[in-house]
């Protein structure tokens, strides 16, 4: 059913030329290929949906974020990055703090991949600092306790590793908590 109903939205839009209707169908296709890990399909509309929505830079940014998030998985890190300093300066300009610390985020996950573990800490840091502008409140304690403990710095990473543990997590996030 949301075939059927994407695929009539991408033909209505075309027939009225209907640039938001058309981004957004493909929007919705790359999130659903997303979903089921059809990375080929699912970057091809991320890529359509960027097209689409040039006219709109907060959408763009999203769509890099997409695009990144799929380089990552096959571990071309630098288009990963590319694509993910585009939306941040998008993001920057739009004053987006919710997106900005995911793609801090983001960056930090693509340099620990990358064994550069100070590099990694720096743009956790930086996702924490836009995170506390914005309505979401990011836990990177986790994330930085890992980096920490590669680094073979263990009291530290077991200090990070337990400032979640001090909190409700148990009951309000018990994958995170085992985690």
């Amino acid at each position: 059913l949301f075939k059927q109903r994407n695929e009539e939205v991408l033909k209505l839009g075309l027939k009225i030329k209907d640039s938001f209707s058309l981004g957004d169908a493909h929007w919705n296709y790359a999130t659903y290929y997303n979903r089921i890990k059809d990375y080929e399909n699912s970057y091809f509309h991320f890529n359509e949906a960027e097209k689409y929505f040039d006219y709109n830079k907060y959408y763009v940014g999203k769509m890099l974020v997409g695009k990144s998030f799929i380089k990552s998985r096959f571990s071309d890190y630098l288009g990963s990055e590319q694509d993910i300093i585009k939306a941040i300066k998008i993001f920057k300009k739009l004053k987006k703090y919710n997106d900005l610390w995911g793609c801090y985020s983001a960056l930090g996950s693509i340099q620990y991949d990358l064994k550069l573990y100070d590099k990694a800490l720096f743009y956790y840091e930086r996702a924490i600092e836009y995170s506390s502008m914005s309505k979401n409140k990011l836990s990177l304690n986790n994330n930085m306790g890992l980096i920490y403990f590669k680094k073979k710095e263990y009291k530290t990473a077991i200090s990070y590793f337990k400032k979640d543990l001090k909190t409700n997590l148990e009951r309000e996030n018990p994958t995170k908590y085992s985690r």
